[in-house]
């Protein structure tokens, strides 16, 4: 398996202008190949207790101010 991710490191061109540690943390780059469908995975489906305890943990979480909600403009 390690040779297989340094081969593949080794063989790919950076992304980023200067490559240092924190470049390889936030710069990355997908290959995908664009005749490929997307693909939905299932929905798993909770019990109403577990959905309950869930909506009050993050609404918790959000009155705390220890997270916030993502607004993506698409």
């Amino acid at each position: 398996m390690e040779q297989v991710l340094n081969g593949a490191y080794s063989d790919s061109q950076p992304t980023c202008p200067k490559l240092t540690l924190a470049s390889l943390v936030s710069c990355h780059q997908l290959t995908v190949d664009p005749g490929v469908s997307d693909v939905a995975q299932r929905r798993r489906k909770q019990s109403p207790e577990k959905s309950e305890a869930a909506e009050k943990a993050v609404k918790d979480l959000l009155d705390a101010n220890f997270i916030s909600e993502a607004k993506y403009t698409t």
